[in-house]
């Protein structure tokens, strides 16, 4: 049996009686919580957004270098193995230094950029995450705040803490 149902901009709570059996309650959409997030929210979660595509990129970019390095160990076994053989072309170990270093530098390069883009986009998503939960729980407290005396009377406080802190 249902004792009070408060309606908020998160949805309906409906407070029961324990001794009732569970009725089910509405699910809110994702698209629906993001009404919760302002401009600058919505700006960062695009900021983010992109930081993801390119922490994503840089992985086969990676492979690529590797690929890279491994064709430049290549040519040297040959021409270290097989003198006589003109696989290599023109060849030398100084080639394969400069490649191998070239490929470790650029290595390097990707391996920042997905570190300082992957640490940009946890950043964004927690900090629109954070400003919209801080909104969803500003306006279920002043929801609460707005209810008769005598709703606070029927209902245990500790279901509102729950309920604010979920």
């Amino acid at each position: 049996m249902v004792k009070h149902i408060m309606s908020v901009g998160l949805g309906n709570f409906i407070f029961r009686d324990p001794s009732s059996e569970v009725d089910t309650v509405d699910k809110v959409s994702v698209i629906t919580l993001f009404r919760y997030a302002s401009k600058f929210d919505l700006l960062i979660l695009t900021i983010g957004s992109c930081m993801a595509a390119i922490t994503g990129l840089g992985f086969p970019f990676i492979s690529v270098i590797f690929g890279n390095i491994t064709g430049s160990f290549v040519k040297a076994t040959t021409l270290i193995d097989y003198p006589g053989v003109h696989l290599a072309g023109n060849y030398t170990l100084d080639d394969f230094s400069d490649d191998v270093i070239g490929n470790c530098l650029d290595y390097i390069c990707v391996g920042i950029a997905v570190f300082t883009a992957s640490t940009v986009q946890v950043m964004c998503f927690l900090t629109a995450g954070e400003n919209m939960i801080h909104r969803m729980r500003t306006e279920f407290l002043r929801s609460i705040i707005r209810q008769d005396i005598p709703w606070y009377d029927k209902n245990q406080s500790g279901t509102l803490t729950t309920k604010l802190f979920e």
